[in-house]
């Protein structure tokens, strides 16, 4: 086109211009269409190669992302408690992953390419695995079995299930064996729980209820009997307030570990609550026998109990019931010990004894006491009446020991004898014991403002002198009443002294600074000992009614108070000679300066308004010379 452009050019005449301009137009839309043509060749090549880089790191990505997931998949298989397998039709495995299953219990599945239908559990090494062939040809036939295995520690929970192809038919099956070892042990700890109590491993009261139905199922059926056991340990209370409960604790722990080791295996040995223990013995020829269970049980507290490096006594009391005679289930057999048992503590504790069908009204009647009992205070239904301790010499009395007394709204009247046991075994006596200070430090109050500065002796319970508020009541209560301290003197009995703590030496001491006078009661009946008298700052001892007794008729009893006395002044003690009822005792208990005498021969127990005439009066001794 340049050629012709150029000679069209040089003609010059309009022909030819024209034909240039035509030429040069035409040369000029193919300059321009040829570099579009060419720009769209160049981004096509561009674009190419884009797309191809683009697919290739695609490519990269997927293969990244491929890896990572297989090794998350083969990560998770190797951390989590599974083991994975899959086989064919026929039972031969096409997978396996029981790395896990190998690490924890040395056993492993057969290799891909063997067969799960052949019984190699059996032959193999280890038999817990036997019956994963049948799961198998279970699973291949369509089902979805689930069972446990056990292999050394651990357990499996197995669950097969069949693969399926796109028409529905089976071409293989898969299984997942879950170590549930841990899940298993957590139910095992809470079943253990549920049955048996913390603190000593013994069966607790659900549990042991429970197995006793069974054992009553066992022995109709056999034609056998069978023994329940109710132990309850004596004073356990004390011991808890007085050493602490870690003591008491392991006191508990020491109780249950003896039981286990004197019984057989096949016993059952349960702690039904607090210091309640029950036993059973099955297959018993006759009541023989359970008594001999018994006594061992009694001589197994003869031996101290060292706790905390210290030693310590301890005692219980035991009540039995027999299958068939003394009920036919578990409740029935044990209220019946039960009942026994408080039998057992009425006798004096340490001690068995058997049900009889007597027991259950005093069980009722217990129970009645100790409901009504505990509303005694609100409705007002306790009083005091006062005997008088009079001078064996001026014959005026000197003073006067406080005496409970109840009259209940619904149950009449009721005995010391009888409402003090219970109300010490329900744990009672500390409120009553503060009451009763309280009453009798107001009454003597009143009468020292009337003129007549009369000792008012009140019984304090081990219960309340273990309490560790004792001390601060009786100067409370002195302070609020006005009683000076040297009119008020604390009775306490020999058992209290027994428990060698350092709580109890320091109450007498601080008790003995306050300038209260501090008698022993009953000296004689209980755990006698001439240490006691001079551990604790004593100045009063009191002989016990049942000596007094049998003053001037019998031989022994007049050595044993003559002894008493002597011993006592020996001390510089005063004596009170409690239960003086005939002018025999009367004059052999004055020939030997007894400074005190207390008893019918002189007064019956006397409420304040008929006591009030006879202060300041000399009492008239009948048959006194």
């Amino acid at each position: 086109l340049a050629p012709t452009l150029l000679a069209a050019l040089l003609r010059g005449d309009e022909a030819g211009i024209t034909i240039g301009l035509l030429v040069s137009i035409l040369l000029l839309f193919l300059l321009k269409s040829g570099r579009r043509a060419a720009d769209a060749i160049v981004e096509a090549v561009r674009l190419r190669f884009a797309n191809e880089r683009l697919v290739a790191d695609l490519q990269r990505e997927k293969r990244r992302l491929a890896n990572e997931a297989e090794g998350l998949v083969g990560s998770i298989l190797t951390n989590v408690p599974l083991v994975i397998w899959a086989t064919d039709e026929g039972g031969r495995l096409s997978f396996v992953d029981d790395h896990r299953m190998r690490s924890t219990s040395g056993v492993g599945l057969p290799a891909v390419g063997e067969s799960l239908l052949e019984d190699w559990g059996e032959a193999g090494t280890d038999a817990g695995v036997a019956g994963l062939g049948k799961l198998t040809l279970s699973a291949l036939q369509g089902y979805h079995p689930v069972m446990e295995m056990t292999l050394g520690p651990h357990i499996y929970e197995v669950h097969c299930s069949p693969l399926t192809d796109e028409r529905g038919g089976i071409e293989g099956m898969i299984g997942v064996a879950i170590d549930i070892t841990e899940r298993k042990q957590q139910e095992e700890e809470l079943r253990h729980r549920a049955n048996y109590d913390e603190l000593t491993g013994l069966a607790n009261r659900s549990f042991s209820l429970a197995s006793l139905n069974r054992a009553i199922a066992r022995a109709r059926r056999n034609g056998r009997s069978l023994a329940v056991y109710f132990l309850d340990l004596d004073n356990f209370k004390n011991i808890n307030d007085s050493l602490g409960h870690s003591i008491g604790d392991k006191l508990l722990c020491g109780v249950a570990q003896r039981m286990r080791n004197k019984l057989r295996e096949s016993d059952l040995v349960a702690r039904l609550g607090g210091d309640e223990f029950l036993v059973v013995i099955e297959d018993l020829d006759d009541a023989r026998n359970a008594e001999v269970v018994a006594r061992n049980l009694v001589e197994m507290f003869e031996a101290p109990f060292t706790l905390s490096g210290h030693e310590f006594y301890a005692t219980t009391s035991i009540g039995i019931s027999l299958y068939p005679q003394d009920g036919d289930s578990p409740e029935a057999l044990l209220k019946a010990a039960d009942a026994a048992m408080y039998q057992s503590k009425a006798a004096g504790r340490n001690a068995y004894c058997f049900f009889t069908p007597l027991m259950s009204d005093r069980g009722e009647r217990h129970l009645q006491i100790e409901t009504e009992l505990r509303r005694a205070i609100e409705r007002d239904e306790l009083s005091l009446l006062y005997q008088p301790q009079v001078d064996g010499k001026t014959r005026r009395i000197a003073g006067v020991e406080a005496l409970l007394r109840w009259r209940s709204e619904r149950l009449g009247p009721v005995g010391p004898d009888e409402f003090i046991p219970i109300a010490e075994l329900a744990g009672l006596m500390p409120r009553i014991g503060s009451w009763v200070l309280r009453r009798a430090c107001r009454d003597a109050a009143d009468w020292r403002a009337a003129g007549h500065a009369l000792r008012v002796a009140v019984n304090i319970s081990p219960q309340q002198f273990r309490g560790m508020g004792l001390v601060d009541e009786v100067r409370q209560v002195l302070t609020e009443t006005g009683l000076p301290a040297s009119l008020l003197e604390l009775e306490i009995t020999e058992s209290l002294l027994v428990q060698d703590s350092p709580d109890i030496d320091s109450t007498f001491e601080q008790l003995r600074q306050l300038g209260i006078g501090l008698a022993l009661d009953d000296f004689g009946t209980g755990y006698s000992s001439l240490s006691y008298l001079q551990r604790f700052p004593m100045q009063v001892l009191k002989i016990d009614k049942s000596f007094v007794q049998g003053l001037g008729d019998d031989h022994s009893a007049n050595t044993l108070v003559q002894a008493i006395i002597a011993m006592a002044h020996s001390l510089e003690l005063e004596v009170v000679a409690e239960g003086v009822e005939t002018p025999a005792q009367l004059a052999y208990l004055r020939q030997r300066n007894v400074e005190l005498l207390q008893g019918y021969l002189f007064s019956r127990p006397l409420p304040t308004q008929e006591l009030l005439p006879l202060l300041g009066q000399p009492m008239s001794f009948a048959g006194d010379s």
